[in-house]
């Protein structure tokens, strides 16, 4: 049963929410994101580069990860949510954004303990050696839903 002027369905009043609300959304996410991600990715380098593993070393880690993901979320995220993938729902993002950026942080990380970082020469080497496999990892699961988000509209 339809209302005159209403729009019953969920999906109808997500897309009429407005952009204010979007930003806001996708900058919560981000920072609770942000903030996980850096947890994970620190404390899993911790536990890789520490022989003797040491619980408070890994938290500690973590948490200093979860400082510097947060910030990084809340900006990374919704420039990367509005321009690459508005149309799609901001949870199904993060639920591939997340792992994406894990998976990404944590081998960018690996690679620089092994081979180097690769903006050692720069001004900026430190936050281009953090954020870089985060932020590469972010940018390829945004990629990757709007093309799968494309396609599906395409075949209906």
């Amino acid at each position: 049963m339809s209302v005159v002027g209403h729009d019953a369905t969920p999906a109808a009043r997500v897309r009429k929410r407005s952009k204010f609300w979007t930003i806001v959304t996708a900058s919560g996410v981000g920072i609770i994101g942000g903030a996980f991600c850096g947890f994970v990715i620190m404390g899993l380098f911790a536990l890789a580069n520490n022989p003797p593993v040491d619980a408070t070393n890994v938290f500690g880690a973590g948490l200093i990860g979860a400082v510097f993901g947060a910030p990084f979320g809340l900006f990374a995220f919704p420039a990367c949510y509005l321009s690459i993938c508005g149309d799609v729902p901001t949870l199904r993002v993060a639920a591939y954004a997340v792992p994406a950026t894990i998976i990404g942080g944590v081998l960018w990380m690996v690679l620089i303990s092994s081979f180097g970082a690769p903006f050692e020469n720069q001004a900026s080497s430190f936050w281009l050696d953090i954020y870089s496999g985060g932020l590469l990892g972010l940018l390829i699961a945004c990629i990757a839903l709007r093309i799968a988000s494309t396609r599906s509209r395409r075949s209906r």
